[in-house]
Formats: C-alpha cells, sequence, structure tokens
C-alpha cells in the first residue's frame, strides 16, 4: 500500500496530519493558531499591561485577535483578547459538552490560566463531529494535580538533576 503524504510531508493519519486536520477544523470555527511572530507580539501587547504569558501556553486565538495583529492594534485592543488552549479528541464516545472527558495540562497553560483568568478558555473539539465546546478552567469541574517529567532518550541529563527527581 503506498503511503499518502500530506501538509508538508505528514503521512496521512500520523499525529501531526491529525493536529493540523484540527488546526484547519479551528480555522472553519473562527480560531487560528498563531506564528511565532504573533505569540511574541500577544506576549509583548500582554506585557504593556503588566501581564506575563507564556507564548507556548496556548493554542489558538480568535478571529478578531487576528485582525488585530494583521491592523498592527493588538496593544490597542489588548484588554479584549482572550486566549485558548485545544484539547481534540477522536473518540466516538464523547458528548457534546464532554463531559468525563480527562485531558492534561501543562504549566505554561496553567501560568497563563492563572494571569488572564477568564480571558484563558478550553475549547474542546470532537475531531469526527467537528463540534467544538468551549470553557473556562474554573467551570471544568475536578483537578487532580500531577507531577510530569520528560525525558529525551540519547541526550545528556545532568546526574544531580537525575537524582533530585529520583528523590
Amino acid at each position: 500500500m503506498e503511503e499518502v503524504k500530506i501538509f508538508k510531508g505528514m503521512m496521512a493519519g500520523s499525529r501531526e496530519h491529525e493536529r493540523q486536520e484540527n488546526y484547519d477544523i479551528m480555522a472553519e470555527h473562527g480560531y487560528f493558531r498563531p506564528t511565532p511572530k504573533e505569540r511574541k507580539e500577544i506576549k509583548k501587547a500582554f506585557e504593556t499591561i503588566n501581564i506575563t504569558i507564556y507564548g507556548n501556553g496556548f493554542d489558538l486565538i480568535s478571529r478578531t485577535t487576528k485582525k488585530y495583529l494583521d491592523k498592527g492594534t493588538l496593544t490597542k485592543h489588548i484588554k479584549n483578547v482572550t486566549l485558548y488552549e485545544l484539547k481534540s479528541t477522536w473518540r466516538t464516545n464523547v458528548t457534546d459538552k464532554f463531559k468525563g472527558f480527562s485531558f492534561g495540562i501543562t504549566s505554561n497553560e496553567l501560568k497563563n490560566n492563572t494571569q488572564l483568568g477568564n480571558h484563558f478558555k478550553i475549547i474542546f473539539l470532537n475531531g469526527n463531529t467537528k463540534k467544538i465546546h468551549t470553557q473556562s478552567f474554573k467551570s471544568i469541574g475536578k483537578f487532580y494535580a500531577n507531577t510530569c517529567h520528560f525525558f529525551t532518550v540519547g541526550k545528556k541529563n545532568k546526574a544531580a538533576d537525575l537524582e533530585n527527581l529520583i528523590r
């Protein structure tokens, strides 16, 4: 069977392909993945009102925020900007409101939520139905704190760092 490559060398059915498909679906709903340059502009704009955000702690911006960026008026409208974290699934047994759906969040996403409050939301996407559901962190439900450490096989880690994590 021949491999089908799409989206700049991605293979159909791969995680990268699924991620790109999610972003395409979100664009249909009016949410866009900012470029690295746009992320820097967003970070700078929030700094003008003494809010520090983490550029890799969100996934999407709204169509309105994209217009502010394109027109160079983001700083003027920064108090009206909301950032979004995308959580998606292609499972078939998920309700429209994602009740019972479990997901992980990074420390940067948590920090952005702390800094932005109601201006930081989660968008849940069901890739099968293309339906979305938006919620604030406060309204989600139970939160289970957990610590996760990532290691890269073959990459040198400081022995002292590893010993501190194991203790």
